[in-house]
């Protein structure tokens, strides 16, 4: 992860929604997003997002789901995601 230069580091979440969904979360996102269409039913995205605790894996997931619609099923990539 890269510093913003202020006591924060900037996360890059990768996550996937059902390709049903794709054009509501992109329209909901306050960020740019990267939308993939991973041929699987489902797209990606990208979203930066800052933090000031490394690996807290369990801020992503609750910074992730208030930023997108409750109704949204989103699934991150850990494994492509930078927290």
């Amino acid at each position: 992860m890269k510093s913003n230069g202020f006591g924060s580091l900037i996360q890059k979440i990768e996550f996937k929604v059902p390709l049903s969904q794709a054009v509501k979360v992109a329209s909901h996102l306050t960020t740019e997003a990267d939308i993939r269409d991973d041929n699987a039913g489902s797209a990606s995205f990208t979203v930066q997002m800052l933090t000031t605790k490394p690996g807290d894996d369990e801020m992503v997931v609750w910074k992730l789901a208030t930023m997108l619609p409750p109704d949204i099923k989103f699934r991150i990539d850990w494994d492509k995601s930078e927290y």
